[in-house]
């Protein structure tokens, strides 16, 4: 039976591939010992931050698991890299395509 004393919480970081952060973080609340967590309907697959569109590359940790500690943090970055281009609107404007543009 697991203790309801003994908590965690996941931390959720968001950011580009030069570390500066995209959006505010997102805290989970408490999770018992001992029971799973999953925090992948809170990290979203493209961000628009400071004029551009970001799509999401990879994340530091699983978005889900268990933690066997009280008291332990799990502590996730997700990163972002810019996607401004790559489609083409009726009006002929770039438009994100999911895929970062570095990789285009």
């Amino acid at each position: 039976i697991p203790d309801v004393n003994q908590t965690y919480t996941v931390h959720v970081s968001f950011v580009d591939s030069g570390n500066a952060v995209l959006q505010n973080p997102y805290n989970s609340p408490k999770f018992v010992v001992g029971t799973p967590y999953d925090v992948s309907e809170y990290i979203p697959a493209t961000i628009t931050a400071n004029g551009h569109h970001y799509v999401q590359t990879g994340a530091s940790a699983s978005t889900n698991g268990t933690v066997t500690k009280a008291n332990e943090a799990v502590n996730i970055t997700v990163t972002y890299a810019i996607d401004d281009t790559g489609a083409v609107d009726n009006d002929g404007n770039d438009q994100p395509n999911g895929i970062p543009d570095d990789n285009e």
